[in-house]
């Protein structure tokens, strides 16, 4: 069952139990199927976190940390966000490492483990961006290694909460 638009973004739910409370889904973004290491999803799990992201993407404040994106293109502000983990960059922990978190999204558990998402504002806009962190699956998909597609966050919303409505019927 597709849930969403899979040109943008949208879950596609396997009917059948393939185990106790753990079912096939999988996540597509501008057609492309995100969760190919494991999309075998425990029910529960996968719900808190979808609903954990649905409350964070409406309750925030997106002009927080936006002065850091001033002249960067999704791109650079996607890797501006993603260094600010890593130790050995100028960009490590500023804010107390509140940004990464802050526009992290689909982290999901082991079913988006394959992936780094955020969700960026950008001249008055929102881009769902994601990068593939296995570079097998990279070079196979040929696409450039970061990702973005423009959203609307009220139609993520309401795709995620449908998904959610799905999955609570399972």
């Amino acid at each position: 069952m597709i849930i969403g638009d899979k040109s943008t973004f949208a879950f596609d739910i396997d009917d059948k139990e393939i185990g106790a409370k753990i079912l096939t889904v999988d996540i597509v973004i501008d057609n492309q199927y995100v969760c190919y290491a494991d999309n075998s999803a425990y029910v529960p799990q996968l719900i808190a976190s979808m609903q954990g992201d649905v409350e964070r993407i409406l309750q925030k404040d997106w002009s927080k940390y936006v002065q850091y994106f001033e002249r960067k293109s999704i791109t650079e502000i996607y890797e501006f966000i993603f260094r600010t983990r890593i130790p050995e960059t100028d960009e490590y922990d500023i804010e107390d490492d509140n940004i990464y978190p802050f526009y992290n999204f689909l982290n999901w558990g082991p079913t988006t483990d394959n992936l780094s998402c955020f969700i960026i504002p950008h001249h008055d806009s929102f881009f769902l961006t994601y990068q593939f962190l296995d570079t097998e699956h990279l070079i196979a998909s040929g696409k450039a290694a970061i990702q973005s597609i423009p959203v609307n966050l009220s139609d993520l919303v309401s795709i995620i909460n449908e998904a959610i409505a799905v999955l609570k019927q399972k």
